[in-house]
């Protein structure tokens, strides 16, 4: 979507879609933090408007709607400062004026600055940077929830992200432009050079470009540097892209997820499975080449078991370790198939169960015990003997 130029505009489907996400993971994120900690921080680094046209609220407002209907009453109650940076007077101005119509706990903050993005967010780095450090106002986490959502590439620089991500708790959705950096890419780079460095915090984006031979990996090679450059420079533990694709089954962007806590991936991955769709887009977890996964008509769970016996073949692992592997390095998430891929498998013998001592009922498989894949070795060798 082309940068809108008026003070508000109408909303497409893929900023829907997006705005599902963003508010069932807040749904699920904000209770989390409340239990654990007296205040938090949500930043919207590119606030809007508050409004859509048709009348559609915006992601301020879908923050704040979910802070205030949330049937936890501790999340209405603890302290939740939020921070909207826009840099359009006018769009600061409406979102203002929709504020103020709205009647807000009076735990909660809301902090609307209008200006850059990375020079605002900056400057509040630099304040929680020095409340942090021994001696400063703060020494406790305070937990950081960021939605990153610019139309451009140039105004979010790696720096700054990365300096976001090195605050303690602190975790990000970030709306990776792809189409238009691969199609400046593709038509004149050289005038674009220090822009794309920002974005990537290297150079190395130019020789990715040069050796792909397609455009499958161009993107692929794309969305790994700048995931590798999340992991490598902002120590982010954990880090997923989904692909948005429009009506035409083309890429518009990826929205990447950044965190250090397993808790929130788990929970973005659930949000993930959980908005509604819409004939107008799709969306497919593209964080693993070999895994490439379309959100629609449910989870296939048949190949989530091909996945997990590749995996775990003639070993016997923890129900953990499997737990693990389907969060941490596959598109699927932990709900719901311990019920529809390893029950069918200890229906067939396909696992057997080490109950290392703990009483359990068939098909349940509670923290601490082992599952065994040597099953269909142990099978074959019982028939050899049999023959």
């Amino acid at each position: 979507m082309a940068t809108p130029k008026s003070t508000i505009w109408s909303m497409d489907k893929h900023t829907q879609a997006k705005h599902e996400i963003l508010r069932a993971y807040l749904q699920a994120w904000l209770p989390i933090m409340m239990q654990t900690y007296d205040r938090v921080l949500i930043i919207d680094g590119f606030a809007g408007p508050g409004i859509y046209q048709g009348g559609e609220i915006g992601s301020p407002l879908i923050a704040l709607d979910v802070l205030c209907k949330h049937t936890y009453k501790v999340v209405r109650q603890k302290a939740v400062r939020f921070l909207f940076i826009e840099k359009n007077r006018k769009r600061c101005d409406n979102l203002e004026t929709l504020l103020q119509q709205q009647e807000l706990p009076s735990s909660l903050q809301c902090d609307i600055v209008c200006g850059e993005f990375a020079d605002i967010l900056n400057q509040e780095l630099h304040t929680l940077e020095m409340n942090n450090k021994p001696g400063g106002l703060r020494r406790k986490v305070l937990p950081v929830f960021a939605f990153i959502d610019p139309f451009g590439y140039s105004q979010t620089p790696m720096s700054t992200i990365v300096r976001l991500m090195q605050l303690q708790g602190c975790e990000i959705l970030f709306t990776f432009m792809y189409e238009e950096i691969n199609r400046f890419m593709t038509a004149d780079y050289s005038t674009k050079q220090q822009q794309y460095d920002d974005l990537f915090g290297t150079h190395e984006w130019i020789h990715m470009i040069n050796i792909a031979t397609t455009a499958e990996e161009r993107e692929h090679f794309i969305c790994e540097l700048y995931k590798k450059q999340l992991q490598d420079m902002g120590h982010v533990k954990y880090v997923r892209y989904f692909r948005m694709i429009n009506r035409h089954n083309a890429t518009d962007y990826f929205l990447f997820f950044g965190t250090n806590d397993l808790k929130g991936l788990e929970k973005m991955k659930d949000a993930m499975w959980t908005v509604d769709r819409d004939d107008g887009y799709a969306f497919s977890d593209r964080t693993n080449q070999q895994q490439p996964q379309l959100f629609e008509n449910g989870p296939d769970y048949d190949r989530l078991k091909r996945l997990i016996m590749s995996r775990f073949h003639g070993m016997t692992v923890t129900i953990e370790d499997i737990d693990h592997y389907v969060l941490v390095e596959t598109p699927f998430r932990i709900a719901g198939y311990r019920e529809n891929v390893l029950k069918p498998m200890e229906a067939s013998s396909e696992i057997k169960i080490v109950a290392n001592g703990m009483k359990r009922n068939r098909y349940t498989y509670p923290r601490g015990i082992s599952i065994s894949f040597q099953v269909e070795k142990a099978m074959q060798t019982k028939q050899m003997k049999l023959w």
